[in-house]
């Protein structure tokens, strides 16, 4: 997660926090950007503070903990990423987030139109690469083909590069307006990569909270007495937290 952005630093040396970036974003960074993030990893607020916006109410927060704690529900970052069109619901209403960056550059018009499609919540379709097939939602694709609909939703959103197997065949997914616009080249490159993906080994992971390394997911299940499928989402990306330790939200990651 420190290496997207999701939080700023992992780990310590010697007492300084670490900061990371993937190799691809590392290389086209210049020497004052790689400066900025190894200063923020020494601030000692772990997690970035991005202001976010409440469309239905123009409310204004400046983090989407804030934003959670009053309206007590998860997933709001999805929404200001557009993975979901609305996060919770407040007198029979869908609300619809924003990072306050982009909202602040809508007119009134684009905020309207906003806050009418989140509340028009339609799954998003998937397509097969490996057959072109299109499926009306990731939880359909998941049921016929008995594939994890987190497998499919992480390499959807590139977070893994194979979405499940089917007959012994490794499966590569896009989401159908991707698909729509995506070069023969680029679904060739997905489908390439999933084939030559490797069959995926019982991975450690981490909770960030307290730096806790567990051995695997059923590891940690198991101690904290949570679900396995929450914290393979957490893990995965789809959702920020998963549990709550002494009242602080759960976060979790792949070592």
């Amino acid at each position: 997660m420190a290496c997207t952005g999701r939080i700023k630093s992992a780990g310590r040396t010697n007492g300084v926090a670490l900061a990371w970036a993937t190799y691809d974003d590392y290389i086209d960074m210049t020497e004052e950007e790689i400066s900025e993030r190894i200063s923020k990893a020494q601030t000692g607020l772990k997690y970035d503070i991005t202001p976010v916006v409440l469309l239905n109410t123009n409310e204004r927060f400046e983090s989407v903990a804030e934003a959670t704690q009053k309206y007590n529900i998860s997933n709001i970052s999805a929404c200001c990423r557009h993975i979901r069109k609305s996060c919770g619901t407040m007198n029979g209403k869908n609300l619809v987030w924003m990072f306050a960056s982009e909202y602040d550059t809508l007119s009134e018009e684009q905020i309207h139109k906003a806050i009418c499609d989140g509340q028009k919540v339609e799954p998003l379709k998937v397509v097969l690469l490996n057959t072109g097939q299109i499926y009306d939602s990731i939880e359909i694709a998941s049921q016929i083909l008995g594939v994890s609909d987190t497998a499919i939703r992480s390499n959807c959103l590139g977070k893994r590069k194979s979405g499940g197997e089917y007959n012994g065949i490794k499966l590569a997914w896009m989401y159908e307006d991707e698909y729509n616009t995506a070069s023969k080249d680029k679904i060739d490159a997905k489908l390439s990569e999933s084939k030559n993906s490797r069959h995926q080994q019982t991975k450690c992971i981490r909770l960030v909270n307290t730096d806790e390394i567990f051995k695997s997911i059923n590891n940690a299940s198991a101690i904290h007495h949570l679900s396995r499928r929450g914290i393979t989402k957490c893990c995965d990306g789809v959702i920020d937290s998963y549990g709550q330790l002494n009242g602080v939200p759960m976060v979790w990651e792949y070592c």
